[in-house]
């Protein structure tokens, strides 16, 4: 079974309620608090998933990261980036620990159901519930 933990303020964001219609019933949602970055949707398994407003993003976000994928074998970081912000976060990436895979998409409508989709691809491809 695998485990979708996501920050409380958050819990009614579109990807996860987007990813509640579309994964089997054996996946368990359940809350996390306290986590001092944007952080939605970890994957426990061998993938971990994180979905960022870049536009809060700061130095000590990837010093966070750093730290929590050492026990992963991939991180994806799906990143919202506003155009505005885009040369801050580009230097950011360049600091980014090498096990980090980043994913930038602008700020768009179809953020949302883009990065849920992208997720369940993944997830069928790793045959995390299969």
């Amino acid at each position: 079974m695998s485990a979708i933990v996501v920050r409380s303020e958050f819990w009614n964001n579109s990807i996860i309620q987007f990813l509640r219609n579309i994964v089997p019933k054996t996946v368990t949602f359940r809350e996390s608090k306290g986590i001092s970055v944007d952080i939605l949707v970890p994957f426990c398994n061998s993938i971990s998933f994180y979905f960022v407003d870049a536009s809060s993003i700061d130095s000590s976000t990837f010093v966070y990261l750093n730290r929590i994928v050492s026990s992963f074998k991939s991180t994806v970081v799906i990143a919202k980036v506003e155009e505005r912000n885009m040369n801050n976060y580009t230097s950011l990436l360049s600091n980014a620990p090498k096990s980090i895979s980043c994913i930038t998409y602008f700020n768009t409508k179809g953020f949302e159901k883009a990065s849920a989709n992208f997720v369940f691809e993944i997830i069928k491809i790793r045959g995390f519930y299969f």
